[in-house]
């Protein structure tokens, strides 16, 4: 496991904010990019501390 968290990418597409990270996507609308945003921090920092055996 990697002390830091997984790489998560942010992208514009169409009408919609794509949040990419190494296990899939999600597709929030894109009048929600400000809480996409602190979606894909909270992810980038909590993944690294998951439990996974």
């Amino acid at each position: 496991m990697r002390a830091r968290g997984m790489p998560v990418r942010v992208v514009r597409m169409g009408e919609y904010i794509v949040i990419v990270t190494g296990q899939g996507r999600a597709f929030i609308p894109r009048e929600y990019e400000e809480l996409a945003k602190e979606i894909a921090r909270e992810l980038e920092r909590s993944s690294g501390s998951s439990g996974d055996a």
